[in-house]
């Protein structure tokens, strides 16, 4: 058997490049921002800019969580394997003092990643699971709930946020819901 050793590194850069594209295809870098990390929130942002109709799209999956201006919310999953909407839940938003906002979902599932963080019981991660906040990089978990972060945004949104999801621990991903239909408060 003859040995290539050349051919490793060409490899490899064919596949982070198939991967890079495909990420582009199937719309996962669809809220990665090229500026900063968290751009901060827009100076004219008001809790009222979180009502609306919320989409995010992991491969061929689609969450949408329909934000009321009473506290209350509902989420809606698609995929070929599962599909369900939630009892209307709370949420609640809190301020950072490094110019993003936490958005609280209490029973939002999280469904980014993996079947089984989808289907915890009572919504958010399992207890032996670790999420990366994406703009500063610590740790955190939650269970019962999932925290979204309320960030700016440098390219033309509606309102100019958009809803970014914690890395979970050992993944190079975050994805984010685009305001898609917003309402009146």
């Amino acid at each position: 058997m003859k040995y290539y050793p050349n051919i490793l590194p060409l490899l490899f850069g064919l596949f982070v490049t198939i991967g890079a594209i495909a990420c582009q295809f199937f719309g996962l870098n669809d809220v990665q921002d090229d500026t900063l990390p968290c751009p901060p929130l827009p100076e004219n942002f008001k809790e009222a800019d979180l009502v609306g109709s919320w989409v995010a799209n992991y491969f061929e999956n689609t969450d949408r969580l329909d934000i009321n201006a009473n506290g209350t919310y509902k989420q809606v999953y698609s995929s070929s394997t599962l599909s369900f909407e939630n009892n209307v839940e709370d949420w609640y938003i809190e301020y950072t003092p490094e110019e993003y906002a936490l958005l609280h979902l209490r029973g939002m599932r999280r469904c980014d990643d993996i079947a089984s963080i989808c289907n915890t019981s009572g919504g958010g991660l399992p207890t032996n699971v670790v999420a990366i906040n994406p703009c500063t990089s610590e740790y955190l978990t939650y269970s019962n709930e999932v925290i979204l972060f309320v960030t700016g945004y440098s390219k033309d949104l509606p309102r100019g946020i958009v809803l970014r999801h914690a890395k979970l621990a050992g993944s190079d991903w975050t994805f984010g819901f685009k305001l898609v239909s917003p309402q009146e408060p």
